[in-house]
């Protein structure tokens, strides 16, 4: 549940709170926020200590504070007002979903975690067996699990915009500067999810032990990428609800699938990427593009079995008028704490090549 009330989510300005956190007289001095948007930080860093016996450092901002306020016309005429009223505020997780891959492709998401969590996973069960009236049952010996572990990692990105901008009091301009700052951070949690090492990121798909792999070894093929959906069967992923499974690679990749054909020998050309560069399909599944996968590797899995963790209502922002101060920018750093992991690495599966060749 929530810190705050729609009411309160509606009323909050972003751009205020930024403005007055840049308003420090000297470099590491923030300003002070007021009003409602001091009250929400309060908040937060209440919450926060409650919950980690930590208190965070300079002023919190609720995740909420991300999503965009929408426009509603007014059916009579737009002009005398109608534009101005904004709708809901959206959950946490549509904040940040429009600019994260992972979050859109329908990971699951742990708010308010406090210390580690570990998330148990059987790796492998018991056949159900026929019997008789009075037939007992098999020993089914020792069932096998393994643990995924999520811990809290510092994640930390900034976006730099004019001071003249966080001025303007205008529901267009608050719309940007929350996209802004919402790309920024949900490019960061992607990159951590696919390409992440461990030790301070998270072990992102590509570098994950447990993963399948397929190597294409050459061009790829209508073959080699059903071959992904034969590993990920063998590996008994099967899922209920099927609408989480995706590949994911680059626009440099996705761009050499568009150009080869699936089929040989009749007039009807089908590619192997049918779409866009960025959106598409392959072999029946929702296909993605994002420069956040290195290599230009190609991934297939289960989305809907990788867990990311938010430590926080919020995440927390230190501002810098001073480094660009000739250029009128402001560069604003915002952090939080969040980590990244499937459920099961046995519901992914990865490329060791490239997909581009």
């Amino acid at each position: 549940m929530s810190l705050f009330t729609a009411k309160e989510l509606k009323n909050y300005s972003f751009t205020k709170a930024l403005s007055e956190a840049a308003s420090g007289r000297a470099p590491g001095v923030e300003g002070h926020l007021t009003g409602l948007e001091l009250e929400c930080s309060d908040a937060i860093r209440a919450h926060a200590l409650r919950m980690t016996g930590t208190e965070p450092l300079g002023p919190q901002i609720p995740w909420l504070a991300l999503a965009p306020i929408g426009k509603s016309i007014n059916v009579g005429n737009a002009l005398q007002g109608g534009f101005l009223v904004g709708e809901d505020l959206e959950a946490v997780v549509p904040a940040l979903r429009s600019a994260s891959l992972v979050l859109a492709l329908g990971a699951q998401t742990l708010t308010n975690l406090k210390g580690d969590i570990g998330i148990p996973a059987e790796s492998s069960f018991q056949s159900a067996s026929w019997l008789g009236e009075s037939d007992a049952l098999p020993d089914p010996g020792d069932q096998a699990y393994q643990r995924t572990r999520l811990a809290p990692r510092r994640l930390a990105s900034m976006a730099v915009l004019s001071k003249q901008l966080l001025a303007q009091d205008s529901l267009g301009v608050e719309n940007f500067v929350r996209a802004s700052l919402r790309l920024t951070l949900g490019t960061a949690l992607d990159k951590g999810a696919f390409q992440g090492v461990g030790g301070k990121e998270p072990v992102g798909l590509i570098n994950n032990s447990g993963v399948g792999s397929v190597t294409f070894g050459a061009s790829a093929t209508r073959a080699k990428i059903i071959s992904f959906q034969d590993t990920l069967t063998a590996a008994n992923v099967n899922p209920a609800d099927p609408s989480g499974l995706a590949f994911v690679t680059t626009p440099t990749a996705s761009s050499k699938l568009m150009q080869i054909s699936q089929n040989t020998g009749t007039s009807a050309t089908r590619w192997l990427w049918e779409g866009n560069e960025w959106s598409g399909n392959m072999a029946g599944l929702p296909a993605r593009a994002t420069t956040n996968v290195s290599g230009d590797r190609l991934i297939c899995g289960d989305f809907s079995q990788l867990v990311v963790g938010f430590w926080s209502e919020g995440f927390s922002i230190l501002t810098d008028p001073f480094a660009q101060k000739k250029s009128g920018l402001v560069e604003i750093y915002a952090s939080m704490f969040c980590d990244i992991a499937p459920a099961n690495a046995a519901n992914f599966v990865v490329s060791t090549d490239s997909a581009a060749q």
